[in-house]
């Protein structure tokens, strides 16, 4: 089997199934113009999980295997950057089942496997961030993989909600789904918090979906209106036939096997305050937590060496009118030459040089600074993403930010008010 081919940064990529064996199989990079052939990749694990997860600003593709592995690969050389034990599951057929999902901000990817354990990795080195059981609230990290009780997540995809820190994935109960060729297995729609501090994942809710009583159709043994999902034959799992949530106009939107769209919540937003999107009916009462973020987009560093020897207190961007002004402060600076900024109307690529000049540096290693610098080249009403460069006298250099400004006209007339009275 091969899976749906993702497309970035030029090129199409696809991961399938050897023709000799299924257990192993190949991946690969072509031209989006051509198909000229960019590289490729294997024997690797085989493409029996769902859809990889694409990251542009770490130019890294994650693909979920089989055989329990993630694979994170570099998107121009087909280099392995790392792998991650994602779990067999209970029978020993296959492993990884659900798409991959990213969060930029944070830095993590997430998955699922077929045993039934989510996971949320780091997406620069796939060390584990933190994990769960789908369906067992009760599971903790460290504990022995549960013999029964969990969830398959099925190869459909995860709904990552990033403002908030939840995420959406169905399921088919294993004790159903997977013991006893073509019988029929419960299905749920999960929602899970993966933003909290913690090792684990918690539950916030689960909906469980129901079919009529006469479905399966009559004359069949089992006639529970609980069980509509169909499963397999033991070599293979229901969670094949799963749906995948979708995410539209703040609403999570599914599709049950009783044949019947289902429309959850209401909208979730980005502004001050969020709360998780929570279903018209529940078979749960867990209490949902609310989050709180800001419009601020919070600073981060990323190294291109080893980390110059400044001390950042802080880099903010100021809207006005037609303008926006960049101010930084230092609590000390080691060997400092000076400071460059960054523009660009995307928050993670095509970032241009805005200062002509290196701007000097002015603290020392027992004294800060503080840094002013108007950019007069923006757009009222347009956003605009800036990173602030740092650069020692041996040439090593760590970018901070990004931070986020839009200019609008009645910022301009604030200032001014403020200048004037």
């Amino acid at each position: 089997m091969t899976n749906i081919p993702p497309v970035a940064g030029g090129k199409v990529f696809f991961n399938a199934d050897t023709v000799t064996d299924y257990h192993y199989g190949q991946g690969a990079a072509c031209d989006i113009n051509t198909g000229a052939k960019q590289w490729n990749l294997g024997p690797i694990p085989l493409a029996q999980g769902g859809n990889p997860a694409i990251s542009i600003p770490r130019n890294t593709i994650f693909y979920p295997e089989g055989d329990g592995a993630v694979w994170a690969i570099d998107i121009t050389t087909g280099h392995v950057k790392w792998t991650a034990y994602g779990g067999f599951c209970v029978m020993g057929a296959t492993a990884v089942a659900s798409s991959m999902a990213v969060d930029e901000e944070r830095g993590w990817v997430l998955g699922a496997a077929d045993t039934g354990r989510l996971f949320v990795l780091d997406m620069d080195t796939g060390a584990l961030v933190k994990e769960a059981y789908l369906g067992m609230p009760s599971w903790q990290p460290g504990n022995e993989q549960p013999a029964s009780g969990f969830y398959f997540p099925g190869y459909s995809a995860i709904a990552l909600v990033p403002a908030q820190g939840i995420f959406y994935i169905s399921g088919t109960d294993y004790d159903r789904a997977w013991k006893g060729s073509n019988s029929r297995g419960r299905e749920k729609l999960f929602c899970y918090d993966y933003a909290s501090s913690g090792s684990t994942l918690p539950k916030l809710w689960e909906y469980q979906f129901l079919g009529p009583e006469w479905y399966p159709p009559p004359g069949t043994a089992n006639r529970n209106p609980e069980l509509i999902v169909k499963g397999h034959d033991p070599y293979q799992v229901a969670g094949y036939s799963l749906s995948s949530p979708a995410l539209v106009d703040g609403h999570v939107y599914y599709t049950s096997w009783n044949g019947h769209v289902y429309c959850f919540g209401d909208s979730y937003t980005t502004s001050t305050t969020t709360t998780s999107v929570i279903p018209t009916t529940t078979t749960t009462t867990s209490v949902i937590p609310t989050t709180t973020t800001t419009s601020i987009i919070p600073t981060t560093t990323t190294t291109t060496a080893v980390p110059t020897l400044i001390t950042l207190v802080s880099f903010t961007a100021e809207p006005g009118n037609k303008n926006i002004r960049l101010i930084w402060e230092t609590s000390s600076e080691i060997d400092n030459a000076g400071f460059n900024l960054y523009r660009s109307e995307s928050r993670y690529r095509n970032y241009v040089r805005i200062n002509r000049d290196l701007i000097p540096a002015k603290g020392s290693s027992i004294k800060g600074a503080s840094y002013v610098f108007t950019d007069n080249n923006v757009q009222n009403g347009k956003p605009y993403y800036y990173k602030l460069e740092d650069i020692d006298t041996s040439g090593v250099s760590t970018l901070h930010g990004p931070v986020k400004a839009t200019p609008r006209l009645f910022y301009g007339i604030i200032q001014w008010n403020k200048r004037n009275n």
